[in-house]
């Protein structure tokens, strides 16, 4: 059920353009000026980040991550390339769609073909803060991929999955880029390790329970693992010091030791300014906490639903997405 609102005298609809399903991404302009928010089933919207009115519908929108570019200009996002086709290296007899980078130019408003198609898929995608490079990272294998952005050219790959791992049926279930762009912080998928039938057909025991596993820290030059972490979402705070993560331990990136712990969240996301941490704790609850003495500040909930995103927008303000279509602006000064 949905309540709408219209202007008495001329008819017009006061109520912007809801989404179409459970809002799993907002990402917003660096100036504030746009948000943008993808749904569980890629649908996409712009909004005007200062009247919330609805700008405009992006269409051919997976239901994967999006990233927007430093200076707020650019949207990027892997889509399927029919065009390309490629044999599984660990299920006999199956083949997969190639992928490849889509560009959409905001202040242009149009579609850029910079990037050609490529053999795997990104599903886990982010541009590097000084915005020359867009990283992507497969789902499926882990596989790594650098990408220079003015000419659309790959630059060099490697695949962040411990030897000991890559039989796993999926990998990869998110990344986070640190400021300085040297490293790379994933976590995966619970492992399931691929078992065939006798005619190599892919078996599905439901009866097995998969093992967790841990977040890693790769380097983004060579490639090479860098240390194990805790489980659960992970963000660096804006200048690098701190990554912290949604399993409540806030970890100094300088000598790995463990500065301080919060009783953690499904989702965490940290303000521009590196003061504040929100978390969701439950269903429609979100926690706001102090980064300079680990106190929690403030506690609030607003959706009809469970809340499924955070993000910090420029000048503090959070913006939470929920199972409910909606997104809200908090002040949380």
């Amino acid at each position: 059920m949905a309540i709408c609102r219209w202007d008495a005298a001329t008819g017009k609809s006061l109520t912007p353009e809801a989404g179409d399903s459970s809002v799993e991404q907002i990402l917003v302009a660096s100036d504030g000026s746009r948000v943008i928010t993808r749904g569980q089933l890629g649908d996409t919207h712009i909004w005007d980040g200062a009247t919330g009115a609805h700008l405009r519908r992006l269409e051919d929108v997976c239901q994967q991550d999006m990233a927007i570019s430093p200076d707020g200009r650019f949207l990027a996002w892997v889509v399927a390339d029919g065009s390309i086709h490629y044999a599984d290296p660990l299920i006999p007899r199956t083949s997969h769609d190639g992928s490849r980078i889509r560009l959409y130019d905001m202040a242009a408003d149009k579609y850029l073909g910079r990037f050609a198609g490529f053999e795997g898929s990104g599903e886990n995608l982010a541009f590097t803060n000084d915005g020359k490079a867009i990283i992507t990272v497969a789902q499926r294998d882990g596989m790594v991929r650098i990408w220079d952005f003015a000419s659309g050219k790959q630059q060099r790959s490697f695949q962040a999955v411990p030897d000991s791992e890559k039989k796993m049926i999926r990998q990869t279930n998110g990344i986070v880029l640190s400021p300085d762009g040297k490293t790379l912080a994933v976590s995966y998928y619970p492992g399931e390790e691929i078992v065939m039938g006798p005619n190599g057909e892919l078996i599905n025991d439901l009866g097995r329970h998969p093992r967790p596993r841990p977040n890693r820290l790769w380097d983004l030059a060579t490639g090479k693992e860098l240390r194990e972490l805790d489980y659960g979402g992970m963000v660096f705070s804006p200048d690098g010091r701190l990554l912290i993560t949604g399993a409540g331990n806030v970890w100094e990136t300088a000598t790995w030791k463990r500065a301080a712990t919060f009783p953690g969240g499904s989702t965490i996301a940290i303000s521009r300014d590196g003061r504040l941490l929100a978390a969701i704790v439950s269903g429609n609850m979100i926690e706001v906490w102090d980064t300079a003495t680990w106190t929690k500040r403030k506690e609030f909930k607003g959706h009809h639903d469970s809340q499924t995103v955070l993000t910090f927008a420029p000048g503090g303000k959070l913006l939470s997405g929920s199972a409910d279509t909606t997104v809200l602006a908090w002040d949380v000064q």
